[in-house]
């Protein structure tokens, strides 16, 4: 007699669907940023995204974190990645050499991402104006792909706004911890993100900002993290 089986794979492995599962943030103007975990959050195998700002530095960075890109223009705008393993701890310190330094961490937290090859794109600008511009990527991973758009503004305003890039929505945004009417500080970030239904080629995004000082400058990051 011959059997035929018609559902071999008893026991299918379950893809975990890329999602975004947490968003933190915090800012601070005496040369550390403490970040905390947020509730049930962090968990093994995630990755997370830390979009920060600063004014001096250097920075030293929470261990086995891994720089994605660095981008200046009076302040200076690094993005890193880090794995979630099965012990993260319940905060990450971000500390400056210089103790008044003024720094601003956001940190995103995603589930089902490629973990050999987690950043896909990455494009970056710079300029002093009031209309960040995105540079275009061309995506090579789809699947619910996320884009984030992170940009970071300078200026000796107290009120600076930045407005939402098209086909993305806010994460969210930090605002200086102090004012500075005198000098530039590096404290305003706006974090960006949008799921990718197909490959597809993002173009020069524009965005408009507003401040009650002098004109903005401003940095800006545009990275693709890949699903598994």
């Amino acid at each position: 007699m011959t059997i035929i089986l018609n559902n071999p794979i008893i026991n299918p492995i379950l893809k975990t669907p890329f999602s975004q599962i947490s968003y933190v943030a915090n800012t601070g103007y005496t040369g550390n940023v403490i970040i905390n975990k947020p509730s049930n959050k962090w968990s093994n195998g995630n990755i997370l995204i830390a979009c920060m700002s600063y004014g001096t530095g250097p920075i030293e960075i929470p261990k086995n974190w891994k720089y994605i890109d660095t981008n200046y223009i009076f302040t200076t705008t690094t993005s890193l990645y880090h794995i979630c393993g099965s012990n993260e701890p319940s905060f990450y310190y971000f500390t400056s050499s210089l103790k008044t330094d003024n720094i601003s961490v956001a940190l995103i937290e995603y589930s089902g991402q490629n973990l050999i090859n987690p950043i896909k794109e990455l494009s970056l600008n710079n300029n002093v104006n009031n209309t960040p511009v995105f540079s275009t990527i061309t995506t090579t991973n789809a699947n619910g792909s996320f884009v984030v758009a992170y940009v970071a503004t300078s200026s000796n305003g107290s009120s600076d706004t930045m407005s939402t890039p098209t086909g993305f929505s806010l994460l969210g945004n930090i605002n200086p911890v102090a004012s500075n009417t005198s000098t530039g500080y590096a404290s305003y970030e706006y974090i960006f993100q949008q799921q990718l239904t197909s490959t597809s080629t993002i173009p020069n995004l524009t965005v408009t900002g507003t401040t009650n000082g002098q004109t903005l400058s401003w940095c800006t990051h545009l990275i693709t993290i890949g699903s598994a």
